[in-house]
């Protein structure tokens, strides 16, 4: 799942667009001041089609968008808003207000000038400190990091497997991976630096797993769960 950002054409307000197949005081602005029609939703579908036919092709530009691109996937816009927490959000005050935290919204034309300056002075002035990753070293991926996260909050076990009736969290922080239990007060049942993890079925029960994590610097067994829910590596 991921951000898109699209630029809307002047063609319509320069008069340049195709007369369309309807009433045109229908048309009006939504909340994200994009056009649509004032109809009750629900409704005869045969204006919705119209009203999508035309906007594909009312001007040379499909939609009426003069660009669109894929901004950022959910996790790094939030790797990038911690980012800019550590940098000091008083140097960035556009885009600290502008970031998205769910879908829909605009930018206007002035706050986009604003928060394409601040963009540079990020890319070129920032100290951004120091940051931790948590890395597959098989394939060199970076699996989470660790201000993403929200500074060490534990995430669900279900980032490395579905099995969230385990009554375990994960994360990890400077000191490495751990699994916490979810009892009052949490008990930490593993950490380690450098682990694997490995699944095996249980012998009769062929819907359960049991999930190994290994301290790979240690080499000693240290936690295991069992899960009746299928395992979905991540």
């Amino acid at each position: 799942m991921g951000l898109d950002a699209s630029v809307e054409c002047t063609c319509r307000r320069e008069g340049l667009t195709r007369p369309p197949p309807f009433a045109p005081d229908l048309l009006i602005r939504d909340e994200d001041d994009w056009l649509t029609l004032d109809l009750p939703e629900g409704g005869d579908p045969e204006p919705w089609r119209r009203f999508d036919a035309w906007m594909r092709g009312c001007c040379e530009h499909p939609d009426m968008e003069l660009a669109r691109v894929r901004a950022a996937s959910w996790p790094d816009l939030q790797a990038f808003d911690a980012a800019l927490g550590r940098a000091g959000r008083d140097l960035f005050p556009t885009l600290s207000t502008e970031i998205p935290h769910l879908n829909g919204g605009t930018t206007n034309p002035a706050a986009a000038v604003r928060a394409l300056a601040e963009l540079a002075l990020f890319e070129h002035r920032s100290d951004l400190g120091d940051n931790w990753y948590l890395v597959d070293v098989g394939t060199g991926i970076i699996v989470n990091d660790y201000d993403a996260i929200g500074a060490g909050r534990a995430f669900h076990l279900n980032a490395f497997v579905q099995a969230d009736g385990s009554g375990i969290d994960m994360g990890f922080d400077p000191h490495g991976v751990y699994l916490v239990s979810r009892t009052e007060p949490p008990r930490e049942l593993f950490r380690a630096m450098r682990l694997e993890q490995r699944a095996e079925r249980h012998q009769g029960r062929p819907d359960s797993y049991r999930i190994e994590f290994v301290d790979l610097l240690a080499q000693v067994f240290r936690a295991a769960i069992t899960t009746d829910n299928p395992v979905r590596w991540t």
